[in-house]
């Protein structure tokens, strides 16, 4: 039996470690949603000092670590640099766990944010190198789907767990399962001969700096890391607090209500990937999904923005949904540049994706605390209104130069597509 153009048995080895890796990488952005509010009561934060040590120390590391994180997948072996990675995640949420300041807090995220870096893109290279490209688009999304399973596993079940653990025993336990994660994909997933390529660093480095230099990298990625950045930097940390706060659902809703987004984008995923391969079979471009996806999101966050509280609940599905489209961009990425380039192609992405969501995290806590007035039981709806539509504005802004890169011409001939060209 066969899955894709592998054995079933080969393809599960590849997918199964490669999987619960990232189910853990999605897990543990997620999970601030959920201990944001015991570990503020403990240590005694507010929401710009949380965004900063629980959300933005992450995702600053995480886009940080993202290029040397590129060039080590293409240049070693991708199981053996994500395993790694691993087990210095696993160290990080042990720091977690000991710590007693909002500055040991930040650190331990940041140890994290480093070693989650290579999670997804670790993966999607391996892929890469294994199956057909044609079905890149369908396994892409079944990672995706995987992942939010592990965001969907941060939202009620944790609620229900931290009824017998407090969040410091939580992180103990977190640590101890990555390790295991770390096992598996050195032990489970097998070795693919192209794994590690032959350039010298100085060449892998012009590589990287060719792929910023490449104008198809620049007419897609703007619209979709600002949306990336969008819905990560709320959905991992904001979300819970909206619901709480302006939707007035209790805890147990509140988490209940997360739960039920993060399922239905779960079966999103599933789905997104087939349709996205059968629309580019056909002959539509790979960005008309992922752009479409977009100018959905911008209106219902819209939407959001201005605290119409019928139906809160589907419209975060419906949000999430549409936003999760521009995961298809490394689709059109892996169909614009050579297979050797692919890992620093997808790093590339996930740097300005990642620093969208850092900024995105510590600018929408600003803005809470600044618009809240002083003395006030909790944030303002004002605060989360005029929070929401610059978030808007920045994707609107996107939006815009996607067309005018299009209309201009810029990027319509992918670097794939030139040296295809040049050796005919």
């Amino acid at each position: 039996m066969k899955f894709a153009n592998l054995p079933l048995g080969t393809a599960l080895r590849l997918m199964l470690p490669f999987g619960f890796g990232f189910y853990l990488s999605m897990f543990t952005r997620t999970l601030s949603n959920i201990v944001k509010q015991p570990i503020q009561a403990e240590l005694g934060m507010g929401e710009e000092a949380i965004g900063l040590a629980l959300g933005t120390a992450f995702f600053l590391a995480f886009a940080l670590a993202q290029l040397p994180v590129g060039i080590l997948i293409d240049r070693y072996d991708p199981r053996r640099v994500n395993a790694l990675l691993f087990v210095l995640a696993a160290l990080g949420a042990v720091v977690i766990g000991m710590a007693q300041t909002p500055e040991l807090l930040a650190i331990g995220r940041v140890m994290m944010g480093v070693g989650f870096a290579a999670g997804l893109m670790a993966s999607l290279k391996v892929y890469s190198l294994w199956f057909d490209t044609q079905r890149l688009a369908t396994l892409n999304s079944l990672q995706f789907m995987i992942g939010v399973l592990g965001a969907w596993s941060a939202t009620k079940p944790v609620e229900l767990l931290l009824r017998v653990l407090d969040w410091r025993e939580l992180y103990f336990l977190f640590a101890a399962i990555t390790v295991l994660a770390a096992l598996l994909m050195v032990l489970m997933a097998p070795r693919h001969d192209g794994e590690g390529g032959q350039e010298t660093l100085q060449e892998q480095l012009g590589g990287l700096r060719t792929i910023f230099c490449d104008g198809y990298f620049w007419r897609v990625s703007p619209l979709m890391f600002i949306s990336m950045g969008i819905s990560q930097g709320l959905g991992t940390l904001y979300v819970f607090s909206w619901l709480t706060g302006v939707a007035q659902q209790d805890t147990a809703t509140a988490a209940t209500s997360i739960s039920v987004v993060t399922l239905v984008s779960a079966a999103n995923f599933a789905l997104l990937g087939p349709l996205a391969e059968r629309l580019i079979n056909r002959g539509y471009s790979p960005m008309l999904l992922p752009l479409l996806g977009q100018m959905l999101a911008m209106a219902l966050l819209s939407l959001l923005a201005v605290q119409v509280l019928i139906g809160a609940v589907p419209q975060w599905v419906l949000y999430t949904m549409a936003a999760g489209t521009t995961t298809l961009v490394f689709v059109a990425l892996s169909r614009a540049f050579p297979a050797a380039m692919i890992g620093r192609a997808y790093t590339a992405f996930n740097l300005l994706s990642f620093l969208t969501a850092a900024l995105v995290q510590w600018l929408v806590g600003f803005m809470l605390d600044w618009l809240t007035p002083a003395g006030s039981n909790g944030v303002a709806p004002e605060a989360w209104r005029w929070a929401f539509l610059l978030l808007v504005l920045c994707q609107l802004l996107g939006l815009i130069w996607y067309l005018m890169a299009r209309k201009l011409g810029i990027g319509a001939t992918t670097m794939l597509e030139k040296t295809t060209n040049q050796a005919a």
